[in-house]
């Protein structure tokens, strides 16, 4: 089982898909209401049956867990798949005009894809509840979505819960059936999965065990490695290459050349071939190929990772064995037709999606295909598959079929029991794979070699090998692969009477006998897969089983053949080739030796080839069965599309209303050589079942549970075997003469199935003409157009006249018709050509390719129909803004002066052109505008532009008519625009006050825009550091002040520069004068003591303070007087003279002093007057 792929982040990969929108015009449209969320339907057959257990439960997943690139696969109208179904039949049908005539993409999407406004609807609905769109296939019919578990809850009315199974395995599941609102029902089928559920590969590792003739009386059964055969002999017979080539007679074709050089096979994987070099070439293939003696074929093996709508992964390596699938399906395919290309074509599994379906849908849908021959080896029962994710293979493979493509599919190697793969019983009954019964894939079931059985070996096999290690003699009588105990050939060889019952093989010690591995061989779900369809549609009552409202995929017209039962569903296999596991003695060789698979039998390339890997399956007769179709492509010249059609067509004829005794396989080479197909009519796939626990029995297609007293289940249940019938033993199921549930029509002998196609395809077409068309004019400029077009058709042909007509076309508009006319030459019986003309007028087509086609009808239908196409280009015409068209004026201005205009003149030679023109200066946009008779223009203001030159270009847009274009280069140059500058501020001002300087920046009158930057204010002695700095505001105005410390009195001058800035120059002031003048001072004078005594001494103060600003105390000298008599002077100290004046001398009264400040170069002088007075001592009293 193929590890489940688990989002755990949510990573949405955006890609852009084909140019051409979705979906088709021309659909009729479906939607036609409102879409309310309200009314809603089930999407019923979608919830994987783990799901419905709710033992498995483990709780709903976050909100928002990532689920990114899910599918929602939608559908066409009723009368669209009629329509579709009724031409793909006529494509099959030889004598048709349509026959083999394989739909282009372009063609189907058109015609059966789904209206472009439903889609439009349903993506619409998606993106409304949050998801985001990957990608959509080019017919509308699948859509690659994204978003989280809240998404689809919202939107689908579903939880996303995990899942743990008992068997540990854990997975994320909704679970009920998705809701969607009933007015898209009409469109959509469903999302294909919303679980992380994948299919599971159809090959199976070397049986462990072998029946033995010497050993069955004593009850034993003998293990690998040691193997032996029932003759006695230790010998296997391993199937190799050449050994297919000798059996299904691909040797003749092989010898003519008809090696599938030139052709193409595509694996569907969602795994890479062990390659650990990286090349895309795997090593492993390399070595089976040189080994195996294939590599003189020239054929080669490729790696693709199919792009398209649909987000294509690449696929890292799980790890999981599935190398061992990739290279059994590249080296089986390479083995019938080594000189094919074999391509990987593989995606990674997306979150629900398995990446088959995925490479498969991108493939199907690509504008050419690359592989017409496709080979896919997994499997998903339909009850388990779901409903929607069925309809999805099925859409896929009847895209493919309807362009050519043939797609076989392995049945499955699960008995009739799909439904219990990776189980050792069933219990879910009888069911197959959703991936092969649609009607539009062939599906490839598995048989062994009867030679053991009949104790034949040495008829069949040489007893050494050739140089290609090949032994085969001949075609060897085939049986149903089945390595069961439920398996009646086994059982009788043994030594059973029956397979069931308490006697029975089943119930046998024998059959319950461990491997040295622990492993039950007998005790299996080990066999070809076939069936009938059972629940293609529709929901089970209990998962997995094909009961409750289950309806089989319908039985397709082709499938009618003696044998074959009328139950109106589909019936699988359609063939059979070998697919042994070993159990009779026979097995697979492969080459897969990637070490870190080991587990999963791995091994070395490096001894004989009996020291590989060994492995059976449906997994290597699927890519057999594509190799021999490639073969006969190779061999025809055509392609197959569905070769189901002739395949039956061809059994009918062998099988007639009876059955055919001399293709009976029992004959081997006694009379089958003359046989198309070999009818195998022994052995069954049938497989042992049980009940499903300990207390459940679900009850279906299981015979004889209760009479199982050995209880050798590998649970302890009872063992029975599957059964039509519950209460009698019909196998489920068995062969018989002609078509049976077993192997189908049975094996293929290459070389007469090659021939009966050639036949075949010779009685569609006599004669087949060959149609070649040539034209006057292949293209044209628009509105230069000629004035009419000959279209001529050649039609050749030989053994007579292709007489008729040839129907011109344009795309699917008819234009006219012409009778062929013979030309020289032409002669009955011998090569003959014929020529149609017909003359176009083609008027005023818009712009674009048309294809023109001409198809040839034969009058006498001696020839099929042949159709040759050409296209007619009409090209948009050229345009020219060139150097006079673009014009710039002025030319040359100064930044704000003036608006500058950017004009431009479009023209053409055939007419005047529409749209915009965007300018751009200097690779900056400058604006757009729209012409109006070939001409535009805008003007802009260039107040903001710096000073400089500038690259002027026009951009023409284009239009739907005619081509864009650019100008040749046009300067603009900017010069800065000239600037003034005006100073004011205060012109007188005390010392130690502030100054204001003020300037004015501006540009001339009529300007715009306003000056920006810095002025600098100069003076070499008023303003420290010589200058003053400020900015200019918004206004253009700039303002600067400066305390006036230690500045002198006197007159200085000052001019303001302004340095200019990008668009404008710099400019000087006039010189403003500013006059400082001295501060005024005043004195302050103190005494220490008034009135003083006579004699004494006293201190007189004098402090010089300023009157207004300045904070620098004054200096400079103050001059003491008594009256006139000078004291002294004394210089100022921080503005203060202390004076100590002796009264001594001085008479007692009133005394003038006075203090004289002298002033200094900032400071005005100044005088105080103090009234001292002198008292006298005073006397003593006298009595």
């Amino acid at each position: 089982m193929k590890k489940a792929v688990v989002a755990a982040l949510l990573v949405f990969a955006s890609y852009t898909w084909a140019a051409t929108v979705p979906g088709s015009v021309s659909a009729t449209a479906r939607v036609t209401s409102q879409v309310d969320e309200r009314v809603l339907v089930t999407l019923v057959g979608n919830t994987h049956r783990a799901a419905r257990d709710a033992a498995n439960d483990r709780g709903a997943v976050e909100a928002n867990f990532a689920m990114p690139h899910m599918l929602l696969q939608l559908k066409r109208s009723p009368e669209q798949e009629a329509a579709l179904q009724k031409v793909m039949e006529q494509m099959q049908t030889p004598g048709s005009a349509s026959y083999h005539s394989w739909m282009s993409e372009q063609e189907f999407d058109e015609q059966y894809g789904v209206n472009r406004g439903d889609l439009t609807k349903v993506t619409t609905w998606l993106q409304g509840h949050g998801f985001t769109i990957g990608g959509i296939t080019p017919d509308g019919m699948v859509v690659d979505f994204s978003g989280t578990a809240s998404m689809v809850r919202e939107a689908f009315h579903t939880d996303i819960h995990r899942l743990q199974l008992p068997n540990g395995e854990k997975h994320v599941a909704n679970m009920s059936d998705p809701q969607i609102p009933a007015s898209l029902a009409s469109v959509i089928v469903g999302p294909t999965s919303l679980s992380n559920f994948m299919p599971h590969t159809d090959h199976v590792a070397r049986s462990k065990a072998a029946v033995v003739e010497s050993r069955k009386a004593a009850g034993a059964v003998a293990f690998g490695p040691d193997y032996t055969a029932p003759e006695g002999d230790s010998t296997y017979y391993l199937f190799t290459p050449g050994d297919g080539q000798t059996i299904y007679n691909t040797t003749p074709l092989l010898a003519a050349g008809h090696t599938g050089k030139g052709q193409t096979i595509g694996l569907i994987e969602d795994e890479t071939a062990y390659d650990p070099d990286g090349t895309g070439v795997s090593p492993d293939w390399k070595t089976f190929v040189n080994t195996f003696g294939l590599a003189k074929y020239g054929g080669k093996q490729t790696t693709s990772f199919p792009k398209g709508p649909i987000f294509c992964g690449q696929p890292g390596d799980y790890s999981d064995g599935t190398d061992i699938e990739v290279a059994l399906d590249i080296e089986y395919a390479t083995a019938m037709a080594p000189g094919a290309n074999v391509v990987v074509e593989a995606c990674q599994d997306g979150y629900s999606t398995f990446g088959g379906l995925i490479a498969l849908e991108n493939l199907v849908s690509a504008d050419q295909i690359t592989a017409p021959v496709l080979s896919m080896s997994y499997g998903f029962c339909e009850a388990g598959n779901g409903a929607a994710n069925n309809a999805a293979f099925s859409y896929a493979y009847q895209h493919g079929a309807a362009r050519g493509v043939s797609i076989f599919v392995s049945s499955g190697d699960d008995g009739a029991r799909s439904c219990d793969d990776g189980n050792t019983v069933s219990y879910y009954g009888a069911g197959t794979s959703g991936f092969a019964t649609t009607p539009y894939n062939v599906a490839v079931g598995g048989t062994d070699f009867g030679d053991t059985y009949d104790h034949s070996r040495a008829t069949y096999w040489n007893a050494t090998n050739n140089s290609d290690y090949s032994s085969a003699k001949s075609y060897i009588p085939e049986i149903p692969w089945n390595d069961t105990c439920a398996s009646q050939l086994i059982s009788s060889y043994l030594g059973f009477g029956t397979t069931y019952g308490p006697s029975g093989f089943c119930a046998s010690p024998l059959a319950a006998t461990l491997s040295p591995q622990n492993t039950l061989e007998y005790i299996d779900v080990v066999a070809g897969s076939g069936g009938p369809s059972s629940c293609f549609s529709g929901t089970p009552d209990i998962g997995g089983v094909a009961d409750g409202s289950c309806a089989g995929q319908p039985k397709p017209s082709w499938q009618k053949v003696f044998g074959n039962p009328n139950d109106t569903v589909r019936d699988i296999p359609d063939v059979s080739l070998f697919a042994s596991n070993g159990i009779w003695g026979h097995y697979i060789v492969i080459c897969a030796s990637n070490p870190v698979e080991a587990q999963y039998g791995t091994a070395p390339c490096t001894g004989t080839p009996d020291t590989w890997t060994g492995e059976g399956g449906t997994s290597a007769s699927s890519p057999m069965m594509a190799g021999i179709q490639t073969l006969i492509n190779d061999y025809t010249k055509e392609l197959a599309g569905n070769p189901n059609y002739l395949y039956y067509s061809l059994a009918n004829t062998e099988y007639g209303s009876a059955g055919s005794a001399a293709c009976n396989s029992t004959k081997g080479t006694n009379g089958t050589s003359g046989c198309i197909f070999h009818d195998i009519t022994r052995g069954d796939i049938d497989t042992p079942c049980s009940y499903f626990d300990a207390t459940t029995d679900l009850g279906f297609n299981c015979f004889d549970i209760a009479n199982d007293t050995n209880i050798n289940s590998p649970q302890g249940y009872p063992i029975g075997v599957g059964s039509v019938s519950n209460t009698s033993f019909k196998p489920t199921y068995g062969t018989n003469v002609g078509w049976d549930f077993s192997t189908g029509i049975g094996s293929v002998n290459a070389w007469n199935l090659a021939q009966g196609f050639a036949h075949a395809y010779g009685s569609a077409s006599p004669f087949k003409a060959t149609v070649t068309l040539t034209s006057s004019v292949a293209s044209y400029v628009f509105g230069h157009g000629p004035a009419s077009i000959t279209y001529k058709a050649t039609v050749s042909g030989s053994g007579t006249y292709p007489t008729g007509t040839v129907t011109f076309a344009l795309g699917g508009t008819t234009l006219g018709a012409a009778t062929l006319e013979p030309t020289g030459g032409c002669s009955s019986g011998g090569s003959c050509t014929e020529v149609a003309s017909y003359t176009y007028v083609p008027g005023t087509l818009a712009v674009g390719a048309y294809s023109i086609s001409a198809t040839y009808s034969s009058t006498n239908e001696n020839y099929a129909s042949a159709t040759k196409q050409t296209t007619l280009q009409v090209i948009k015409a050229g345009t020219v803004v060139d150097a006079t068209a673009l014009t710039v004026s002025p030319t040359t201005l100064a930044a704000g002066s003036s608006k500058v205009t950017f004009a431009a003149k479009v023209s053409s030679a055939t007419g005047t052109p529409d749209g915009t023109v965007t300018f751009t200066s200097s690779g900056v946009s400058k604006g757009t505008c729209t012409l109006a008779k070939g001409a535009c223009s805008i003007s802009l203001a260039t107040a903001a532009y710096a000073a400089g030159t500038y690259s002027v270009v026009a951009v023409y847009s284009g239009s739907a008519t005619y081509e864009s274009s650019v100008s040749a280069t046009e300067q603009l140059i900017i010069t800065k625009a000239a600037t003034a500058t005006v100073s004011s501020g205060t012109s007188s001002v005390e010392a130690g006050g502030t100054v204001t300087l003020v300037a004015n920046v501006a540009r001339p009158a009529g300007y715009t825009g306003v000056p920006t930057g810095t002025v600098h204010f100069y003076s070499s002695t008023l303003l420290q550091s010589a200058q003053g700095v400020a900015t200019l505001d918004s206004t253009g105005k700039a303002v600067y002040e400066q305390v006036l410390t230690g500045v002198p009195a006197g007159t200085y001058s000052v001019v303001a520069k302004y340095a200019g800035d990008g668009s404008d120059a710099a400019s000087n002031s006039s010189t403003l004068t500013v006059i400082v003048t001295k501060a005024l001072t005043e004195v302050t004078l103190t005494s220490s003591a008034n009135p003083v005594a006579e004699g004494s001494p006293v201190s007189i103060t004098a402090v010089v303070t300023h009157a207004c600003c300045s904070t620098v105390p004054p200096s400079g000298t103050v001059a003491f007087l008594l009256g006139t008599k000078s004291l002294g002077t004394l210089s100022l100290s921080s503005g203060s003279a202390v004076l100590s004046v002796k009264t001594a001398g001085l008479t007692p009264g009133t005394y003038s002093v006075v203090a004289n400040y002298s002033g200094d170069a900032t400071n005005q002088p100044s005088t105080r007057t103090f009234t001292l007075t002198i008292a006298a001592p005073a006397t003593a009293a006298t009595r």
